[in-house]
C-alpha cells in the first residue's frame, strides 16, 4: 500500500497517457488492494454485526449500526457508507503516525547532518590555529 502512496498515476493528470498506468501494473495493484480493504472493512462490519445480536452496541462500528438500523437522523447508510467511514478513521490515524514518524526522522537527519558540520569545522578550526595540514 505504502507502494501505491509514492506512487504517480499519470492518467489522473494526463488522461491520454492513462495506458501508461496500465502498462506499470498500477491499475491492477490499486484493484487489489481496494480489493483487500473491502474485504477487510466487510468482515470487520459483519464481526459486529453478528455480535450485536449477542451484546450490547459500545463501539465505533456498532454505533454506525445501530444508525443504520434506527433511520431516525434524517440520512440513511448502507453497508458501503459504513466501510467507507471506518476506511476515513483508519487512513486518518495511519497518515498521522505517518507524518509523525516522517517528522521526527526528518528532523533527526537534520540534526546528524548539523552535528556532522559542526564537528567539521572545529576539527578544521583546530588544525588551522595549531598550523597542521591534512596530509
Amino acid at each position: 500500500m505504502m507502494e501505491l502512496l509514492g506512487a504517480f498515476p499519470i492518467g489522473d493528470y494526463i488522461p491520454s497517457l492513462a495506458w501508461i498506468d496500465k502498462v506499470r501494473g498500477l491499475d491492477r495493484k490499486m484493484e487489489e488492494v481496494s480489493k483487500t480493504f473491502v474485504e477487510f472493512l466487510e468482515r470487520v462490519v459483519q464481526e459486529h454485526v453478528d455480535e450485536g445480536e449477542k451484546k450490547e452496541a459500545s463501539g465505533f462500528v456498532d454505533m454506525l449500526l445501530r444508525i443504520q438500523r434506527e433511520k431516525t437522523n434524517g440520512f440513511e447508510l448502507d453497508r458501503s457508507d459504513i466501510r467507507l467511514i471506518i476506511l476515513d478513521i483508519f487512513l486518518g490515524g495511519t497518515t498521522t503516525t505517518f507524518t509523525a514518524v516522517d517528522w521526527a526522522m526528518t528532523l533527526l537527519t537534520t540534526v546528524l547532518v548539523v552535528v556532522m558540520l559542526s564537528v567539521m569545522v572545529f576539527f578544521f578550526t583546530f588544525l588551522v590555529i595549531n598550523g597542521q595540514s591534512l596530509s
